[in-house]
């Protein structure tokens, strides 16, 4: 059964329950169904063929998640293209992976300069599919091995890979990420550009839920406000946000009561934070851990948090993951060592990227570059990436080691670890600080930490304060733009460095 067909049979079985929540306005399955075929069939009014991508470059709305399930009906993929994304990134990704299409709300004023590429305007496409052109019946519905999206990686490391999912593997990919979701859920959708955030929208459809839109953009209070105002049971946050929501959060009580399920997502959890998000939060904490490419490999519930500090969880059912070397020798309980692991239904490559399949798909299995550690008892830990790892005169450190001991300084909102060239020991640690609204803190302050947590050689070198840290479209800080940040023509911030101890 295709993606597709799955909501078809859903909103046959109960057509008037409400698929979804958008400005205050309910929409029935049905209705939602009806909108899906209309754009459906006006993109097949307008050429789009089984085999065609089509770039989907739609804001965070409904008709953006019915444009994803239209494009797989018509036997197409669909190709992100988030709008943060820099103009001639999303070129490149057109004519990497062949789009032909590009379904948006206004088309570009240079549209016509793009050779072989067709826009077209949502608008026109719904027009046209509910019959103010001459409509066309919808072709055969596709088989489960057609390719029907292509999903991009984070990309923090540069430009992202991307997994070609047929129709099989996108429902196993929405079936895998369907924990604790039911027929009570209330969904507060995230980036469907995002592979998460398509997958969890979906994923809470078909358990029977329905899923809300955020009726504005901006602050972390919109987001706080829409939970409050339509008891949202379900949500992700990144780590980074959880501070400002705890500030925000009313005294003697937490801030989300409905929320059954509050995922944190897009990095580590450390003890401390877990600690604000219970108290302040929710109680119901979930923390994933993922890649792009795989999906779902642990999932660590409130209690093993509690029970584990700074861990994962455990593997989820039907996952394998196994520590190991440089040579891939399987490491024993508590040896740190690369992540590979293997899901049912896996894919074995990337798209369109033979040099990199080679790198990271091996054997069976894929290879993270996530380094961690197993328990005897199964419980994961992830302590960095491979190519994060920073080495100063022998001493090896990963920079959330230092990270997370800054972060919990109250008037630290959040912090990363980077280094620079120092002329007489070949590199020093820098650590770049965001204070919290109307915090005040010093280098003295700062040190004492540090020294508190026995940080000892891995203490920075120097400190520097910004008013935010570089981070791509999914909340991951993008560690390779952090020595930008120190040259003032780069930066759309005064800078204030400080001295700490040298290294």
């Amino acid at each position: 059964m295709n993606l597709y067909q799955k909501f078809e049979v859903l909103a046959n079985q109960d057509p008037q329950a409400v698929a979804l929540i958008a400005e205050g306005k309910l929409m029935s399955r049905k209705t939602f169904m009806a909108q899906v075929e209309a754009l459906a069939t006006g993109m097949h009014v307008k050429g789009v063929k089984s085999g065609d991508v089509v770039g989907i470059a739609l804001p965070n709305t409904p008709t953006h998640l019915m444009s994803l399930l239209a494009v797989a009906r018509l036997g197409a993929a669909s190709l992100p293209l988030h709008p943060r994304s820099a103009p001639m990134a999303r070129r490149r990704l057109v004519t990497k992976y062949g789009a032909k299409f590009v379904l948006t709300g206004a088309v570009p004023a240079n549209a016509a300069q793009i050779q072989g590429l067709r826009f077209l305007q949502v608008d026109e496409v719904l027009l046209a599919g509910q019959g103010g052109f001459e409509a066309k019946a919808l072709p055969a519905q596709p088989d489960k091995d057609t390719i029907a999206r292509i999903s991009l990686t984070s990309g923090t490391t540069g430009e992202p890979s991307a997994m070609a999912y047929t129709h099989e593997h996108w429902v196993s990919r929405v079936e895998r990420t369907s924990v604790g979701l039911d027929a009570s859920t209330r969904l507060l959708v995230g980036s469907l550009h995002l592979t998460l955030g398509n997958l969890l929208a979906f994923s809470a459809m078909l358990a029977g839920g329905l899923v809300v839109f955020n009726p504005l953009k901006g602050t972390g209070n919109v987001f706080m406000e829409t939970i409050r105002l339509y008891g949202v049971t379900h949500a992700n946050l990144v780590p980074s946000g959880i501070k400002a929501m705890a500030a925000m959060a009313p005294n003697g009580a937490v801030a989300f009561p409905s929320i059954k399920q509050l995922r944190v997502v897009g990095g580590a959890l450390s003890d401390h934070l877990f600690q604000l998000a219970y108290s302040r939060l929710t109680p119901n904490l979930m923390l994933p851990y993922g890649t792009s490419e795989v999906g779902l490999i642990a999932m660590a519930t409130t209690q093993m948090l509690k029970d584990h500090p700074d861990h994962t969880g455990k593997v989820t059912t039907g996952g394998e993951i196994e520590v190991v070397d440089a040579d891939d020798r399987v490491l024993g309980p508590n040896e740190l060592g690369e992540l590979r692991v293997k899901v049912p239904l896996m894919l074995q490559s990337y798209y369109k990227d033979e040099a990199r399949t080679k790198l990271k798909f091996r054997d069976g299995w894929f290879y993270t570059s996530d380094m961690g550690r197993l328990s005897e008892e199964g419980f994961l830990k992830i302590e960095g990436r491979s190519d994060d790892r920073i080495n100063i005169a022998g001493t090896k450190l990963f920079p959330e080691q230092v990270e997370r001991v800054l972060i919990s300084h109250p008037a630290i909102l959040e912090s990363a670890i980077f280094t620079v060239p120092e002329p007489l020991v070949g590199k020093k640690i820098v650590a770049a600080i965001v204070l919290a609204e109307g915090a005040t803190l010093n280098t003295e302050q700062l040190v004492e930490l540090c020294r508190s947590r026995k940080l000892a050689d891995k203490t920075p070198a120097e400190y520097f304060f910004c008013a935010e840290l570089p981070r791509n479209a999914s909340g991951k800080l993008l560690r390779g733009e952090l020595q930008k940040l120190l040259t003032p023509q780069a930066s759309l911030f005064p800078l204030a460095s400080v001295k700490g101890p040298s290294q």
